[in-house]
């Protein structure tokens, strides 16, 4: 993915020209649309650019040197939903001169949004420039850092690709809009400064994510920086943090139970018992069975894989942030789910208690044992049945989401309820290196089959508890 870059220009010469209607009847190619010209600067050369963040910039007059304009749009604030020209369509023309990079452009009157921006452009509303770029990151000199009275100067000196001017709203360089990587900064600098937060943004990708996102947008071809398996290719670890980041706030059991991470499909763990206490020597001379605390659990993790349709509409129209997001959404549902899934299924294994009244509740929850730390997960039926019990007098019983003081978690996962310490009682044996692999579905989708594997095992039946409401 590339690292897009915007600046605001201020002093853009920016304006509309009243429609030549001489121009037009002489016009070799005729056209019914009424156009206005608007025209000005949408890059400066050896302008000093304001506070980026802990330096200034300017770009010098080679910068643009080799660069193919040929597909560049004109646009309003950079959104590409609502284009006003492009060079591709011949209504948008870009010469460079001695100070910088000068636009014509003939806009449609007749398309409604079009002709609103003319009308800001008119009043006044709009008078400013923008440009978004990326830098050459194969070239050393693409950017220079150096010092100018005391002041960190960003120069750049090598643009790898204009992607468009924009007319803005914006009146001047806005600190907080500004888009550049800090990593050359920093290593200019050689020390621990960090920009300020709200002065810049920090957009580019870590490049582990731009392999990723290069690897849907080439539909599983191209490989290039990620690690393949005999299962797909690994799914990097920023990726995996922004699912987690994702999913945040949701109902997360994997969170909840003991996860071990394992490197194999199948094997035995030691785990020592939740309850196990230390003895000595004389302890266990007198009563060998003491030394029963580390138990060996076996494990051998099962292959599952969720399908994400992918449209060419997203992979070949839209940004590579827009692509990430798109997948990161659907990842994260798949795994959240089949962690969740899996975790409950064994909590629903579990023997079941009956209970047929609040008491019977109440008694499930005191029995067990008080060194395990509890929670609540119950289903929607079992919780209106708590909720609306009342005493003699008529008042609610349960008056929040608590059970003595034991938070409840509604979800219809479980059946019933389940009752106690889940990290004691549940062991989540995670290859974690989920992967991906490009496939075609059926005659008609295609995208990725996100493969995951794992085990999941009780380990501890006295940490929880099923319970299950009495057939009335």
């Amino acid at each position: 993915m590339k690292t897009i870059e915007r600046r605001l220009i201020k002093k853009s010469e920016l304006r509309a020209l009243a429609p030549d209607k001489d121009n037009e009847k002489n016009s070799e190619k005729e056209t019914k649309k009424d156009t206005t010209t608007v025209e000005g600067y949408g890059l400066l050369f050896n302008t000093l650019s304001k506070n980026l963040g802990g330096f200034k910039e300017k770009i010098d007059p080679k910068a643009l040197n080799n660069v193919d304009l040929s597909k560049v749009y004109m646009l309003f604030n950079h959104n590409y939903d609502k284009p006003l020209a492009s060079v591709e369509a011949g209504n948008l023309s870009l010469t460079i001169d001695d100070k910088g990079l000068k636009f014509i452009a003939n806009l449609d009157d007749s398309v409604s949004y079009v002709s609103d921006v003319i009308n800001q452009v008119n009043n006044g509303n709009i008078k400013n420039c923008s440009f978004s770029f990326d830098v050459d990151t194969t070239d050393d000199q693409a950017e220079v850092f150096s010092e100018d009275n005391g002041e960190t100067v960003r120069t750049i000196n090598k643009i790898k690709d204009l992607f468009d001017v924009s007319l803005v709203t914006i009146p001047a360089y806005d600190e907080t809009t500004v888009k550049v990587d800090k990593r050359s900064y920093n290593d200019y600098k050689n020390n621990e400064m960090e920009i300020p937060e709200m002065q810049t943004v920090k957009t580019k990708q870590p490049k582990e994510t731009r392999d990723f996102v290069n690897y849907i947008k080439s539909r599983g071809e191209n490989r290039d920086g990620l690690t393949t398996t005999n299962m797909g290719s690994l799914v990097p670890d920023s990726i995996m943090s922004e699912i987690k980041d994702f999913n945040a706030g949701k109902l997360d059991l994997k969170s909840r139970v003991d996860v071990r991470p394992v490197s194999t499909g199948s094997g035995a763990l030691p785990l020592v018992d939740s309850t196990a206490v230390a003895h000595s020597k004389e302890e266990l001379a007198e009563n060998p069975d003491l030394d029963n605390d580390v138990k060996t659990v076996d494990f051998k993790t099962t292959t599952y894989a969720g399908q994400i349709a992918l449209s060419s509409e997203l992979i070949q129209d839209s940004s590579d942030v827009n692509i990430k997001n798109a997948i990161i959404k659907d990842m994260a549902v798949i795994a959240q789910n089949t962690y969740n899934d899996k975790i409950v299924n064994v909590a629903n294994s579990q023997p079941t208690t009956t209970i047929a009244s609040l008491d019977d509740l109440m008694s499930a929850i005191l029995t067990l044992d008080p060194r395990f730390k509890k929670e609540i997960l119950m289903d929607t039926n079992m919780y209106a049945f708590v909720r609306t019990l009342k005493d003699n007098t008529g008042n609610y019983i349960i008056k929040d989401d608590s059970i003595l003081g034991l938070p409840i978690t509604v979800t219809n996962l479980v059946q019933g309820a389940v009752i106690g310490d889940l990290n004691s009682a549940i062991v989540l044996f995670d290859r974690e290196n989920t992967s991906i692999n490009w496939q075609k579905f059926d005659s008609f989708s295609e995208g990725l089959a996100l493969i995951m594997r794992l085990d999941v095992k009780n380990v501890s039946d006295k940490a929880i508890k099923h319970v299950a409401m009495a057939s009335k």
